[in-house]
């Protein structure tokens, strides 16, 4: 946003990571500081946003940079280019917050799941120590604690695996 209004306000892109070097805290400026020295040193603007692509990677970052990028060949409105990704970085928070919070009730669904048996087991023992003697006396008991215990990982980690955004599922 600050980028958009400085070369709204007439000032070159140069000026403007100039203006982010001041403005900025620390690591970021920090970063833009060495990207105007590249520049500023002789190295393509292209190459040195790159670099700086390549340091600092992240989706909104390479928005930003494509769009420098094409709007320094194509001679767009580069304002108005930033101005949109701004929007659609946006809504692209604003959507994924909103399957985070459509996904929170089947994760504490999965948690209360996996802890149920755990619980039911505790207690059971606490009221009556021998109810689960026969259950590890035998073989066919212990056989079926294994397979309990198989499930109930396998069912943890498919709860886990179903109710976690992936990075593919973001848009």
């Amino acid at each position: 946003l600050i980028l958009s209004s400085c070369l709204k306000s007439g000032l070159s892109l140069l000026q403007a990571f100039e203006l982010l070097v001041e403005e900025m805290p620390k690591p970021l400026s920090d970063e833009f500081k060495l990207l105007l020295n590249e520049i500023k040193i002789g190295m393509p603007i292209e190459e040195a946003l790159n670099r700086f692509n390549q340091r600092m990677y992240s989706e909104e970052l390479n928005m930003l940079i494509s769009a420098i990028l094409v709007g320094k060949e194509t001679g767009g409105d580069l304002s108005r280019i930033l101005e949109q990704i701004v929007v659609s970085i946006r809504q692209r928070n604003k959507i994924n917050q909103q399957l985070s919070n459509l996904t929170l009730q089947a994760r504490w669904q999965g948690m209360i799941m996996m802890a149920l048996p755990i619980f039911f087991g505790f207690t059971v023992v606490q009221m009556n120590p021998g109810y689960f003697n026969i259950m590890l006396s035998s073989e066919q008991g212990r056989g079926l604690l294994i397979y309990v215990v198989v499930s109930q990982v396998l069912g943890m980690a498919l709860i886990k695996r179903l109710s976690r955004l992936e990075d593919e599922c973001y848009i």
